[in-house]
């Protein structure tokens, strides 16, 4: 039994559990940005070339050039996801609500003769792995319902340095210690009684740093670029049994990919226009080599290459000298990186000749979002932001369908010092 489940945690590890025949395999977390500000997300998180404010420390470090006074800021979201399953036939759901800080931030400018230098300190969390999937299908024993919940996030805490370069380019760079932790338990159902569980727990640790620039291009252009370095992770696993027998298993090592991104901004009078493209090269995820699987025919990455566009507006209402109302919408197409659907076995005429083959999966649409937000200015002091996303996805292989629906509310406050 222990080997077994020594199995199992490599298999997690390598984005590839299951227990049965046609199982679901899940991506690895942390490839999927839930959001840390409101004004931001509003916009579609298209923000490069704006990151003006402490949210600069997440999307573009340069951009905190360009904060002049002292910042306190905070995030709270409210995730919401839905799933539905379709195993020939056979249609489960599952819903999981959940609310989480997501960004606190302090950025400090100096006082400088001309230009500009700032650092900044700050917590994200990015990555919420809340989801609860269920699914009903055919086993060697009958019919069969297999319910996952995943729980918690992983965040980042990012000291961040700006400096103008010169009055049309600003360079900044921040280094983040990533830290959190991921949980999943997956429940297996026959003749409505509970037939086994299987609990998995991850502590998270790891380091990544990013470099940035942000030049003024014209009076109203302004252009954003980002690298990302990879994520260096480590993974303290923990399995727990039915009984409550535990299982350390010793720390992994995986390193998530390098991500480059170009933004752009346009002002015109009250408008502003923005979009960003990011490309991740997720093909380079490394977990003691490369992750690969086998469809049966040929060895390919588990993971593709991806673009990521983000597009958004904002206009200004002038209510008063000493306030003011911003309207945001956005739209954001983040393709799913995991190219995996299912496994099955295909037999042999002895155990030695079976072949594990993994199915790859269709994307109909690919991950996309469309965002409102709005913003309140109040006596140039304090800032309340407030941002809605909605998003669908869904992957499918013959057979078999998994479609999500997500809805994310995002609250920002900032206190800026006179």
């Amino acid at each position: 039994m222990r080997t077994l489940f020594l199995c199992l945690a490599a298999l997690i590890c390598t984005a590839s559990l299951s227990w049965g025949q046609d199982d679901y395999i899940w991506e690895l977390p942390m490839t999927r940005d839930s959001g840390v500000s409101a004004r931001a997300l509003g916009m579609g998180n298209a923000y490069l070339a704006i990151s003006d404010d402490g949210a600069a420390l997440r999307f573009n470090p340069a951009g905190l050039a360009r904060v002049n006074r002292v910042e306190f800021s905070g995030s709270l979201i409210d995730v919401n996801r839905d799933t539905e399953s379709n195993d020939n036939g056979n249609i489960e759901r599952g819903a999981v609500q959940r609310t989480r800080v997501s960004l606190l931030t302090f950025v400090y400018p100096f006082p400088t003769y001309r230009g500009s230098m700032v650092i900044a300190l700050g917590y994200a969390a990015p990555w919420v792995a809340d989801r609860v999937t269920r699914r009903t299908f055919t086993f060697a024993d009958g019919p069969t319902t297999e319910e996952t919940y995943e729980s918690r996030s992983v965040g980042e805490w990012t000291f961040g340095y700006a400096v103008d370069m010169s009055p049309h380019l600003s360079l900044g760079f921040r280094t983040s210690w990533i830290s959190g932790s991921y949980y999943r338990e997956s429940s297996w159902y026959q003749n409505a009684s509970r037939a086994s569980r299987l609990v998995t727990e991850f502590n998270v640790g790891g380091f990544t740093a990013s470099f940035g620039a942000l030049a003024r291009v014209t009076s109203r252009l302004r252009m954003g670029l980002t690298f990302d370095l990879p994520r260096w992770i480590n993974w303290s696993p923990l399995q727990i049994d039915e009984e409550g027998s535990r299982y350390y298993l010793p720390r992994e090592y995986l390193t998530y990919p390098f991500s480059i991104a170009l933004g752009s901004a346009y002002t015109a009078g009250s408008l502003l226009l923005a979009l960003d493209a990011r490309f991740t090269d997720w093909p380079q995820m490394d977990y003691q080599g490369s992750l690969r699987y086998d469809d049966g025919t040929r060895s390919q990455p588990v993971y593709r290459r991806t673009w990521d566009l983000h597009l958004g507006a904002e206009y200004l209402l002038d209510l008063s000298p000493a306030a003011g109302l911003r309207l945001r919408a956005g739209y954001a197409r983040e393709p799913i990186p995991y190219g995996v659907m299912l496994q099955e076995m295909i037999l042999g005429e002895t155990v030695d000749d079976d072949v594990l083959v993994y199915r790859a999966a269709h994307f109909d649409p690919e991950r996309w979002y469309f965002t409102l937000g709005a913003g309140v200015l109040l006596q140039e002091s304090v800032t309340l932001d407030l941002a809605y996303a909605y998003g669908t996805a869904q992957r499918s292989v013959t057979g078999v369908s998994l479609d999500e629906k997500e809805r994310r509310l995002l609250l920002t406050v900032a206190f800026r010092l006179q």
